[in-house]
């Protein structure tokens, strides 16, 4: 709280913990420089410089870097090391596991469970991956869902749906090989939605 002025009711343990905060409020850091240069309200952070730069509200950092670059971004979870960490004005997403949604910059309402699940992902919102690297190549799609180990690893669009447990080395093996691959349509016609079942049945 070395640059503190106007800022109340704040908690800081660690070396240099919310060392730049000048306005913010009701906010928690744990950690060696954990909400260094804060300037908004309602966050909290543990671990080694999370949620280092951040000039957002309401978000939550557990983890080594974790929202490490946050700035405008609001109302983000993070749990595990460099976990939402490039993440800059990105809101209302959820990473937990090391490196989950670690190139997310922008994007909203994404979804990250497991290691390296949506690890290069950019921009795209409304992306749901449960499962070590589960759309782990997607950049700017929207709206997928993959569930599983590796599912929809190799997926670069949106509206896809993906239920698997292993990795299938390309786009048309994640297609032609995972238990089911959909598509979905925001259309009210249901049968333009697809659905593929790779098993015997």
């Amino acid at each position: 709280l070395y640059s503190n002025t106007t800022g109340t009711a704040n908690v800081a343990n660690g070396n240099q913990a919310l060392y730049n905060n000048l306005t913010g409020n009701y906010n928690v850091a744990n950690g060696y420089q954990a909400l260094y240069y804060n300037n908004n309200d309602y966050n909290v952070a543990n671990g080694y410089q999370a949620l280092y730069f951040n000039t957002g509200p309401n978000n939550v950092a557990n983890g080594y870097q974790a929202l490490f670059k946050n700035t405008s971004g609001d109302l983000n979870t993070a749990i595990g090391s460099n976990a939402l960490i490039y993440n800059l004005t990105g809101f209302r997403n959820t990473a937990i596991g090391v490196n989950a949604l670690r190139d997310n910059s922008g994007g909203g309402y994404n979804v990250a469970f497991g290691y390296e699940s949506l690890l290069l992902h950019t921009s795209g919102n409304n992306n749901t991956a449960i499962g070590a690297q589960a759309l782990f190549g997607n950049v700017t799609g929207v709206s997928n869902v993959a569930l599983g180990f590796m599912a929809g690893r190799y997926e670069l669009g949106s509206d896809s749906f993906y239920v698997d447990n292993q990795n299938r080395f390309n786009s048309a093996g994640d297609k032609a090989e995972a238990l089911l691959y959909g598509t979905f349509s925001a259309s009210t016609t249901p049968s333009l939605q697809t659905l593929r079942v790779n098993a015997s049945t």
